[in-house]
C-alpha cells in the first residue's frame, strides 16, 4: 500500500479481515523486503508504471517477491500487480525497467487503452463480474516457452468478444481484472483457497 500501489476495494479488505485475516500493509518502493511472517501476499492495481524507475531501483525488494514466488509463497496480483510480477515494464518511450520477474513476460505500455470496463471472469467452473482498465499489454519473450498457464477466460457479455488472462505460475496467480469479493461468494472462495494454498 503505497503510491505505486493504491488501488484495493475497502470491502475486499474488510472482508478478508472480517474472514480473520490479518492485514500487513508494506511498501515495495521503500521497504526493503516483504513483511517476515506472512503466508499469503495480495498485489492491488495502482501505477507502477509512473513508478516504474523507483520500483526497479529497489532491488532488495524485487528479490525478495521473486524469491517468495520461487518458495511457492501464495501471490494475488491484479492489475498493477500483474504488471510488477513480469520481468519489466517498458514505457510509451522505449524506456524499460526490470520488476520481479516472476512471470517471463513484460508489460509494454500503451497509448490507448486496452481494455476498459466491465467484464465476465470465469476461472474454471466459477464466474464473476469484474472491471478492468489498463493503457498495457503483456509481451512474451522471443523464442522462450511461456512459464506460466492462463488460468482465466475472460468475456464481454454485451459483445461477442473474449480473451484469456489471469497468468498461473506455481502459487502466483494475476490478471488484469479487478474483482470486487463480493461480486461472487463462490469466486472469492476460490481466491481465499488459492491464497491457503488449498
Amino acid at each position: 500500500m503505497d503510491k505505486a500501489f493504491s488501488f484495493y476495494y475497502k470491502a475486499n479488505l474488510d472482508l478478508l479481515e472480517n474472514d480473520g485475516a490479518e492485514l500487513y500493509y508494506f511498501s515495495p518502493l521503500t521497504d526493503s523486503e516483504l513483511p517476515s511472517g506472512i503466508n499469503a501476499l495480495y498485489l492491488g492495481g495502482g501505477y507502477p508504471e509512473v513508478f516504474a524507475a523507483e520500483l526497479s531501483q529497489n532491488s532488495s525488494m524485487l528479490k525478495s517477491v521473486a524469491e517468495a514466488a520461487e518458495k511457492s509463497l501464495p501471490i494475488y496480483g491484479e492489475c498493477g500487480g500483474l504488471m510488477y510480477l513480469t520481468q519489466g515494464i517498458q514505457s510509451v518511450g522505449g524506456d524499460y525497467h526490470a520488476m520481479c520477474g516472476v512471470f517471463n513476460c513484460h508489460t509494454e505500455m500503451t497509448a490507448r487503452l486496452q481494455n476498459f470496463g466491465y467484464c465476465q471472469v470465469n476461472w474454471g467452473e466459477t464466474g464473476t463480474r469484474a472491471h478492468e482498465f489498463h493503457h498495457s499489454k503483456l509481451i512474451g519473450t522471443e523464442n522462450e516457452q511461456p512459464n506460466y498457464t492462463e488460468e482465466f477466460h475472460i468475456e464481454k457479455p454485451e459483445r461477442p468478444r473474449t480473451w484469456k488472462g489471469g497468468l498461473k505460475r506455481k502459487n502466483v496467480l494475476a490478471g488484469y481484472p479487478h474483482i470486487h469479493f463480493y461480486s461472487n461468494p463462490d469466486f472469492y472462495q476460490k481466491i481465499c483457497n488459492f491464497w491457503m494454498n488449498k
